[in-house]
Protein backbone atom coordinates (compact mmCIF):
# COMPACT_ATOMS: atom_id res chain seq x y z
CA UNK A 1 0.00 0.00 0.00
CA UNK A 2 0.53 3.81 -0.29
CA UNK A 3 0.08 6.67 1.31
CA UNK A 4 -2.09 8.89 0.07
CA UNK A 5 -2.07 12.93 -0.34
CA UNK A 6 -4.22 13.19 2.66
CA UNK A 7 -1.15 11.94 5.20
CA UNK A 8 0.26 15.08 6.23
CA UNK A 9 -0.57 17.59 3.68
CA UNK A 10 0.52 15.32 0.98
CA UNK A 11 4.13 14.76 2.10
CA UNK A 12 4.63 11.34 1.84
CA UNK A 13 1.87 11.36 -1.31
CA UNK A 14 2.67 7.93 -2.73
CA UNK A 15 5.92 6.41 -1.25
CA UNK A 16 4.86 2.46 -0.12
CA UNK A 17 3.86 2.05 3.72
CA UNK A 18 6.12 -0.53 4.34
CA UNK A 19 9.67 1.03 2.95
CA UNK A 20 10.54 4.27 1.57
CA UNK A 21 6.94 5.47 3.43
CA UNK A 22 8.11 4.45 7.12
CA UNK A 23 11.70 5.76 6.84
CA UNK A 24 10.01 9.33 5.69
CA UNK A 25 7.52 9.63 8.86
CA UNK A 26 10.42 8.80 10.76
CA UNK A 27 12.62 11.38 9.65
CA UNK A 28 9.70 13.87 9.88
CA UNK A 29 8.88 13.02 13.27
CA UNK A 30 12.62 13.35 14.07
CA UNK A 31 12.69 16.66 12.73
CA UNK A 32 9.64 18.24 14.53
CA UNK A 33 11.68 17.31 17.62
CA UNK A 34 8.65 14.38 18.61
CA UNK A 35 10.53 11.10 18.15
CA UNK A 36 11.22 10.21 21.65
CA UNK A 37 12.94 6.45 20.33
CA UNK A 38 13.56 4.60 17.72
CA UNK A 39 14.92 1.00 18.07
CA UNK A 40 14.59 -2.13 15.75
CA UNK A 41 11.96 -4.40 17.36
CA UNK A 42 11.34 -8.42 15.62
CA UNK A 43 7.61 -8.53 15.44
CA UNK A 44 5.46 -10.81 13.36
CA UNK A 45 3.76 -8.98 10.57
CA UNK A 46 -0.21 -9.25 10.23
CA UNK A 47 -1.19 -11.22 7.03
CA UNK A 48 -3.92 -11.16 5.01
CA UNK A 49 -5.50 -15.00 4.98
CA UNK A 50 -7.15 -14.63 1.54
CA UNK A 51 -4.41 -12.76 -0.31
CA UNK A 52 -1.33 -13.17 1.77
CA UNK A 53 -0.39 -10.09 1.34
CA UNK A 54 0.74 -7.61 4.69
CA UNK A 55 -2.13 -5.75 6.28
CA UNK A 56 -1.99 -2.24 6.22
CA UNK A 57 -4.33 -0.58 8.70
CA UNK A 58 -5.60 2.83 7.79
CA UNK A 59 -7.68 5.02 9.93
CA UNK A 60 -10.93 5.69 7.36
CA UNK A 61 -14.32 7.29 8.77
CA UNK A 62 -17.17 4.93 9.87
CA UNK A 63 -20.61 4.66 10.13
CA UNK A 64 -22.04 3.76 13.98
CA UNK A 65 -25.67 2.62 14.54
CA UNK A 66 -27.03 2.85 18.16
CA UNK A 67 -27.67 -0.55 19.63
CA UNK A 68 -29.48 0.52 22.27
CA UNK A 69 -32.45 1.33 20.36
CA UNK A 70 -33.65 -1.74 18.61
CA UNK A 71 -31.42 -4.27 20.98
CA UNK A 72 -34.42 -5.96 22.31
CA UNK A 73 -36.56 -6.34 19.13
CA UNK A 74 -33.73 -7.74 17.63
CA UNK A 75 -32.98 -10.14 20.57
CA UNK A 76 -36.76 -10.71 19.97
CA UNK A 77 -35.97 -11.72 16.37
CA UNK A 78 -33.12 -13.93 17.04
CA UNK A 79 -34.65 -16.71 18.86
CA UNK A 80 -37.80 -16.57 15.76
CA UNK A 81 -34.72 -17.71 13.49
CA UNK A 82 -33.89 -21.36 13.24
CA UNK A 83 -30.13 -21.44 13.43
CA UNK A 84 -27.62 -23.81 11.83
CA UNK A 85 -25.58 -24.61 13.69
CA UNK A 86 -27.47 -24.13 16.42
CA UNK A 87 -24.60 -22.36 18.54
CA UNK A 88 -24.51 -19.37 16.13
CA UNK A 89 -27.68 -18.24 17.64
CA UNK A 90 -25.79 -18.28 21.65
CA UNK A 91 -22.88 -16.25 19.15
CA UNK A 92 -25.12 -13.25 17.77
CA UNK A 93 -27.60 -12.98 21.01
CA UNK A 94 -23.81 -12.00 22.97
CA UNK A 95 -22.81 -9.85 20.07
CA UNK A 96 -26.35 -8.25 20.33
CA UNK A 97 -27.04 -8.05 24.07
CA UNK A 98 -23.15 -6.56 24.88
CA UNK A 99 -22.71 -3.87 22.35
CA UNK A 100 -23.33 -0.43 22.53
CA UNK A 101 -22.45 0.41 18.80
CA UNK A 102 -22.62 -1.01 15.90
CA UNK A 103 -20.10 -0.72 12.60
CA UNK A 104 -22.30 -0.74 9.99
CA UNK A 105 -19.68 0.58 7.14
CA UNK A 106 -17.39 -2.22 7.36
CA UNK A 107 -13.78 -2.23 5.09
CA UNK A 108 -14.08 -4.83 3.02
CA UNK A 109 -13.66 -5.02 -0.76
CA UNK A 110 -16.73 -7.64 -0.81
CA UNK A 111 -18.94 -5.72 1.86
CA UNK A 112 -21.93 -3.79 0.44
CA UNK A 113 -21.54 -0.66 0.23
CA UNK A 114 -23.98 1.76 2.38
CA UNK A 115 -25.43 4.42 -0.24
CA UNK A 116 -25.19 8.65 1.50
CA UNK A 117 -25.29 11.18 -0.16
CA UNK A 118 -23.37 14.37 -0.03
CA UNK A 119 -23.67 17.79 0.23
CA UNK A 120 -21.06 18.87 -2.72
CA UNK A 121 -20.07 22.44 -1.07
CA UNK A 122 -19.31 21.29 2.10
CA UNK A 123 -18.78 17.57 1.55
CA UNK A 124 -20.55 16.44 4.63
CA UNK A 125 -23.04 13.28 4.63
CA UNK A 126 -26.83 14.19 4.36
CA UNK A 127 -28.44 12.80 6.92
CA UNK A 128 -32.29 13.49 7.59
CA UNK A 129 -34.76 11.21 9.27
CA UNK A 130 -36.35 9.56 6.03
Amino acid sequence: GRFTADAANGKFDGMNVLTDGNEAVIEHIRASGDLLLEEPYNHKYPYDWRTKKPTIFRATEQWFASVDKFRESVLDEIGEVEWLPAIGENRIRGMIGGRRDWCISRQRSWGVPIPVFYDPKSGEAVLTKE
